[in-house]
């Protein structure tokens, strides 16, 4: 579930939200909510979330999930973003190469904060996650005293592969008050509903 959804290709809000989220500024305003929109899912805990992952995990989840190695990592940046800001790609630069990673399970599994916890907007702290909780993500390097990067702040929104009728989102709308029909009707605009 995320606050985007893939199957209608818009916000899950009631307003008319003109950020474009393949757009990194745009997209970070989104996770930040700095325009302060509002949105059906905005009071459940994965909504947004943050976690910081070191250098030397993401090294060893690279190695891992490509069987490969770049050598030391030394660098990771943000790719290609879908047109609802699902992150597409992600660049690894080593001492002796780079490598460019494809595919959202991809990116969730080298980036996996399994040897730390996830803080959720409620300030719950969940740990043990194998995958980071979705691809809607931006990332802001971390650095030591002498300017080296040690690991990445992940900012992200949503649980899950945002495709498809979000659950998170459905439960929220009925309980505004819209009914099954608009719901349906929201996510699956070019869809016919026929009740018998």
């Amino acid at each position: 579930d995320t606050t985007v959804s893939e199957a209608c290709g818009r916000f899950l809000s009631d307003e008319n939200i003109p950020l474009v989220l393949s757009e990194r500024e745009d997209f970070v305003a989104f996770i930040d909510n700095d325009a302060g929109y509002g949105y059906f899912e905005q009071d459940i805990p994965w909504f947004r979330w943050q976690t910081t992952v070191s250098l030397s995990d993401i090294q060893e989840h690279m190695t891992e999930e490509q069987r490969t190695s770049v050598g030391r990592l030394t660098e990771v940046s943000e790719g290609e973003r879908a047109e609802s800001g699902l992150l597409k790609s992600l660049a690894l630069k080593g001492e002796n190469g780079s490598l460019e990673i494809f595919g959202e399970y991809r990116i969730r599994s080298v980036l996996s904060p399994e040897n730390t916890s996830v803080l959720l907007q409620d300030g719950e702290e969940v740990t043990g996650a194998t995958l980071l909780p979705s691809g809607y993500i931006y990332m802001e390097p971390v650095l030591d005293a002498m300017e080296n990067v040690t690991g990445y702040e992940i900012h992200g929104g949503g649980y899950g592969h945002g495709t498809g009728m979000s659950q998170n989102g459905a439960w929220a709308m009925a309980k505004a008050g819209k009914n099954y029909q608009e719901i349906l009707e929201y996510f699956f605009p070019a869809a016919e509903l026929i009740v018998e």
